[in-house]
Parts: structure tokens; sequence; C-alpha cells
């Protein structure tokens, strides 16, 4: 039976090892939250909270075995230091102060999912689902309902950007953090299909209450509420995904369950015609706007996002301060903010040292899982979805990007020996 509503049995971690595997669920409270009590920082400090103490609980804990990606991990942590030692800039220490509530807390899950096997990205997608069909749906009827409360909401994100930006769906989520939340798990439904993963009771002390049809009526919700975001890396991502999912299985099971992967992209052509068909000119012609960036031989969106300096800045072999740039340096330096593209906002922020290490690690994180397709299959897909994504996104710096995913893969990366039993549930057929 294939699990689509889970629960993990509280009884099998610790408070905070709890709360945080039900990441999804706290984001969804928080969207609630954020919209009817005008809170909006409560899962953006919970969570960096939680992570601080995983990891002060598990600091003691020993590592099984070390990685170069730990090496590469304390070269960037101490890389970020440095950039604010050599830099001098208005506000500093609020802005990092802000950096180790935000953006450099991220990095300190990776070594909490070296040292506790219970804490990985696998767990966290599986308790996901019930807060990711109650977003995809109040996503979708917001979309075609348009309260005015939503309308008003998504209009002041799009006055810093371009007119129609508004009318991607959102849901309750801030940004567009529901694209890339759709991504992550329907990449991890295609290795379910691919790697014809059944799920026993006792799957990691995970109670399973659903079945087979529910679970695919999912990922049929999910590819609608995906087309209407208009993501272009999110899609671009799952269909990577996919094809990987579909290699896979040719390769090692033979086909297994892929059919239903085909029912699915049928059904989202056919989403795709239905949506169409009911937009506004003004709604088609921004669709078709993102559509011709990838289909247009003269689009140059690469070039826009990676060689084009629109922000007019200057780089530097130490960069001008980690975390100078983040969404919450408007606050303090008006009009300084990076929002689009990871890799120009680490070149302006950690120069060309910082650019060096994050390719390193993207590197050899890369090439230990083409090495071990095998075993590493979905690993990999996350990792070319987060680096395509920095083309034009943050997913590594930004809360609403889910820059934990980054960190905790990493981690799984690193974990992964081919004689050893020290895995992640949802792979723990790697080592038959």
């Amino acid at each position: 039976m294939y699990r689509i509503v889970a629960f993990l049995n509280r009884k099998d971690y610790s408070l905070s090892e709890y709360l945080f595997l039900n990441y999804y669920w706290i984001l969804t409270f928080g969207g609630i939250i954020a919209i009817f009590a005008n809170v909006g920082w409560f899962s953006g400090l919970l969570i960096p909270l939680l992570i601080y103490v995983l990891w002060f609980k598990s600091a003691r804990k020993p590592v099984l075995s070390y990685s170069v990606l730990d090496i590469l991990w304390l070269f960037s942590f101490i890389w970020s230091i440095l950039t604010w030692l050599f830099n001098s800039y208005p506000n500093q220490g609020i802005l990092i102060s802000y950096c180790f509530s935000e953006q450099l807390s991220y990095m300190f899950i990776y070594w909490v999912v070296r040292k506790n096997q219970k804490i990985n990205v696998d767990t966290i997608i599986r308790t996901s689902y019930v807060p990711f069909i109650i977003t995809c749906v109040l996503g979708i009827y917001l979309y075609y309902a348009e309260p005015a409360w939503y309308v008003a909401k998504t209009a002041d994100y799009s006055t810093d950007f371009e007119e129609w930006e508004f009318k991607r769906l959102r849901s309750i989520l801030d940004g567009y953090t529901i694209a890339y939340y759709i991504a992550i798990v329907i990449i991890f439904e295609f290795f379910l299909y691919a790697k014809n993963v059944i799920d026993s009771k006792s799957y990691f002390n995970i109670k399973v209450l659903s079945n087979r049809n529910l679970h695919f009526i999912m990922l049929l919700i999910a590819s609608f509420a995906l087309f209407l975001g208009i993501q272009r890396s999110a899609i671009v991502s799952i269909a990577l995904g996919f094809c990987i999912a579909v290699y896979y299985s040719f390769k090692y099971t033979k086909l297994a369950n892929l059919s239903k992967m085909y029912v699915l992209i049928a059904f989202s052509i056919v989403t795709c015609f239905f949506s169409i068909a009911h937009m506004s000119d003004a709604q088609k012609l921004f669709y078709l706007n993102k559509v011709d960036s990838f289909t247009q031989s003269g689009s140059d969106l690469a070039k826009e996002r990676l060689v084009l300096n629109k922000h007019k800045r200057t780089y530097e072999f130490m960069g001008d301060g980690v975390g100078r740039h983040n969404m919450y340096a408007d606050k303090f330096n008006p009009r300084t903010s990076m929002r689009d593209g990871e890799y120009m906002k680490i070149l302006t922020e950690q120069g060309y040292g910082g650019a060096f290490i994050l390719a390193l690690i993207a590197f050899y994180s890369l090439t230990k899982c083409l090495k071990n397709f095998r075993y590493l299959s979905f690993e990999l897909s996350i990792m070319l979805m987060l680096l395509i994504s920095m083309i034009g996104a943050n997913p590594i710096s930004t809360f609403d990007k889910h820059p934990i995913i980054y960190w905790m893969v990493l981690a799984q990366i690193a974990n992964f020996k081919k004689n050893n039993k020290y895995a992640t549930n949802f792979n723990n057929n790697r080592y038959l």
C-alpha cells in the first residue's frame, strides 16, 4: 500500500525531531497565521530554532565516517565568516544577526542529518502529504475565486516585479514556495513508482492511512497546481526527474508501475489546454511569455540571469558580505536585496572564493550520485533541480524556497556508503 496520509509515531522521536520532521505542517500553519493574524514570522523563526536545537543535541554524536563534503561544508562556513571580517557596510551587525537566524542556520541541518538517521528528506516528504493536498487545493480555489484579501496579497508582491506576476498560483504560502514544494514531492513520487517501493505497516514507524488510488489523485492535483504556478525551473526539474526515473526503471526494475506515470503526464497535458482555455487574455500573454523563454531560439534567459549584471555590482575575491543582499536586507538598506539568481547572489556576497566552493560542492555531489546512480538517483534529481533553480531563484538561502532540502540532500549523499547500512528509509533497498 502506498502512503498518502502519514503520521509519525510520536514515541519514536524527541519533541524537536518530531516538530522538524513535520516541517511542511509548520509552513502550512504559518501561512494560515500570516493570513488571519498578519503574523508572518512564525515558521521563519521556528524552523531555524529547531535546527539549532537539533544541532546542539547532536553535537557530541560521532560521524560514522567523514566525507569530502564535510570539509567543503567547513570551508563554506568559514568563508562566510571571513566575508564579514573583510567588509564593512551599513547596518552590518543587524544583517549578520539576521543571517544567523536565516541563511546560515539552514547549513547546520547538514550535521544533524549526518549524525541522526531519523532526520532525512524522505520522512519530511512523507509527512508533508496532508499539508501538500491542503495547499494545492486551496491554491487552485484561490486562483479561480480570487477573494479580495488574496488579490491584495499577491498584487502587493507584484508591485516590485512584473505586472502580471501576481497571476501565478500562490496558495496560502509566501512567494513561489508552492512550486518548489510541488516539484520536490512529485520527483519523490516518480522514484516511488520507478523503484516500485511498497510500504509495509512497520515502514519506519509511520502509520499508513490510505491507498494507491488516493496517492495517484494527489499527483493529479499537484500537476494541476504546478501548471497554474507557472514556475519554469520547477516544471523543467520535474521533467528531468521524470526522465531519470524512467531510465532507472528501464535499467533496474523493468518499468514496474510506470504506466500510471504516463497517465499522469497525459493528464497534465490535458490540464494545460483546459487551464489555458479558461485564462484571461492577459494571463495567456503572461504564460506564453514564460513558455517563449524556453522555446524561442532568440531567448537569452540564462544570459539574463547569469551574465547580465542588472544590479551593476562589482565582484571581488572575498565578496561584500554573506546575507548583505538577502530578502530582509531591504528593511535596513533599501533596494539592496537580490532575489533572482543564487549564483549571482553568491558571487556578489561571497566573491570568487565562495563561488568556487559552491562549484566544488556541486561537482563532488553530482559525481558521487552518478557513480552510484542506482542508489542515489533521487538525490541526483533533487540536486539537479536545485542547481537549475539557482539560475533564477535563491533555493539555498531564502526560507520560502526550502533551503533545508539542499543541505539535507548533501548530507544524505555524504552518508552513503555502498557497504554500510547507514541510510535514509526511502533508500534502504540501495544496499540489497
